[in-house]
């Protein structure tokens, strides 16, 4: 008597076949996406520094004159900011307390300032923030 309850070698080789083809067409589509949403995180934390930063210039305004250079320390001594560990989505590394935000007036009829940072090589989404 044959039991025919099993499967054969070559059904399984055929199984195997077909999930290893479905791993590497969604494998990259998944890593591409997660890379996509860390930048986009990553941006989206810069502009709440940015943001925090308004919060300050604001609060501050006559100390600011034509332009003033502030840290990250100075957001979140001031309360702008929760957190002293403020880390970069992307590189996974805390944002230094001494990391520059500058605060430049701008030229026309209304005096408004510029919100931005001098230095954006060590940040994890740097090709972003520079547009």
């Amino acid at each position: 008597m044959k039991n025919t309850d099993a499967f054969t070698l070559i059904e399984l080789l055929a199984v195997l076949i077909v999930l290893a083809v479905i791993a590497m067409i969604t494998v990259p589509m998944v890593t591409k996406k997660m890379d996509e949403s860390e930048k986009k995180l990553c941006v989206t934390q810069y502009q709440n520094i940015l943001k925090a930063a308004r919060s300050y210039g604001a609060e501050h305004n006559t100390e600011l004159g034509d332009g003033k250079m502030i840290t990250l320390q100075d957001l979140v001594k001031g309360g702008y900011l929760d957190s002293k560990e403020i880390k970069d989505p992307v590189t996974n590394e805390k944002i230094p307390s001494d990391f520059q935000i500058q605060i430049k007036k701008k030229t026309g009829a209304y005096s408004n300032y510029e919100y931005g940072f001098p230095d954006t090589s060590k940040t994890g989404c740097s090709d972003q923030l520079s547009q």
